[in-house]
């Protein structure tokens, strides 16, 4: 890893985190901070998003590279967009790990990013960024030897990242799925590959489609998403505020054993997915929540090494969740569970509403988690 990698890594880190700069960088210090800064309560979903992007590019593997595969059915045709034209890309002097920048804008969209060639574990990246009130970010690194392998990162929305032979003129979500708008590519400079971008819609709540491009020459290529599983969370008999709320879970396990797992979840069951941030759980760690989002939809999310088949927040009053809760949990990597509860009686009367959660696994045993 270059000087000039991790000097920057350290600054991306500093700036996300809020905490002092590294002395040294290593895989399990980058994760560890993406964990303990994913679940502060004050975090920025986009500080999220950049902590583990970083963790990614400091284990030295792409976003989605080992997660395992679950069959979709096809996508259908209900949603359509006209292809957008790829933007061009001015390159420009960097001294970064290698080559120099290049500007992507997406067509149609006020969002700017920078490309850039990163190295890192003997591994070449594509690098995305972009910049939050000022502050630059990377929110995306793609291997550039195996360009087989997309990613999602969350900026203004979803948005579709994968490595391409050339400015690209379509994207389809699955080889037969509708067209992503929002396009963009820019060359990765001394290299003969381009980084393309596209948008995903909200309102798409299924589970992430592989990816079909199509260049200006015709040349034709697809690219594997990172393993997603959707769930709903149910509804609940008496009370108001009640609805069934979409959730995804996608999966990025690491060489390390770490599985890094991001969160969305639709607001009502007419609504878009809205990206909440990242859990993770170390090798050796049993189980890991965290609190969700406010309001009157509030939810708490956790990943277990079982299936919770009871689960049973606690209350700073006994009357706090009267009116009860529910539940989905889903496996999203091998051995590792993905829980999402929906709580009633959640307001601002207390600063610490929900101090610890309890669930009981499918052979009996009680395990508890007091929240951060």
């Amino acid at each position: 890893m270059t000087s000039t990698f991790e000097d920057r890594v350290r600054e991306d880190l500093h700036a996300a985190a809020g905490e002092v700069a590294f002395d040294h960088l290593d895989p399990a210090s980058v994760i560890g901070l993406g964990r303990r800064a994913a679940r502060r309560r004050g975090l920025s979903r986009a500080a999220a998003a950049t902590a583990v992007s970083l963790a990614a590019l400091a284990v030295g593997v792409a976003l989605g590279d080992t997660a395992p595969r679950r069959a979709v059915a096809p996508v259908g045709t209900a949603t359509s967009s006209t292809p957008s034209t790829a933007s061009t890309a001015t390159a420009r002097v960097n001294a970064g790990a290698f080559g120099s920048r290049s500007e992507l804008r997406p067509a149609g969209s006020t969002m700017a990013y920078t490309v850039r060639g990163l190295v890192s574990d003997g591994h070449r990246f594509a690098a995305l960024e972009n910049s939050v009130e000022g502050v630059p970010r990377t929110v995306a690194g793609l291997r550039l030897d195996r360009p087989e392998l997309a990613d999602v990162a969350y900026t203004d929305g979803p948005l579709a990242i994968l490595v391409t032979q050339g400015p690209v003129d379509s994207i389809r979500m699955g080889s037969t799925g509708f067209a992503l708008d929002h396009l963009g590519s820019a060359p990765v400079a001394g290299t003969s590959q381009w980084l393309t971008v596209a948008s995903i819609p909200a309102s798409w709540t299924k589970p992430w489609q592989d990816l079909a491009w199509t260049t200006g020459t015709g040349q034709r290529g697809a690219a594997r998403m990172p393993a997603s599983f959707t769930a709903t969370i149910p509804a609940k008999g008496g009370g108001a505020g009640w609805s069934p709320l979409p959730v995804r879970f996608t999966a990025r396990p690491t060489p390390t054993g770490t599985a890094l797992v991001e969160v969305e979840k639709a607001d009502s069951p007419t609504l878009g997915l809205q990206h909440l941030g990242l859990l993770t759980l170390d090798p050796g760690q049993s189980q890991e929540f965290a609190r969700g989002d406010g309001g009157a939809y509030a939810t708490l999310y956790g990943l277990t090494r079982s299936k919770p088949v009871s689960v049973a927040p606690r209350g700073d009053t006994a009357a706090r969740f009267v009116d009860g809760w529910t539940f989905t949990t889903v496996e999203v990597t091998g051995g590792v569970w993905a829980t999402a509860i929906q709580l009633t009686g959640m307001d601002d009367s207390s600063p610490d509403p929900v101090p610890s959660v309890s669930w009981t696994d499918g052979t009996g045993a009680s395990h508890s988690f007091d929240l951060p």
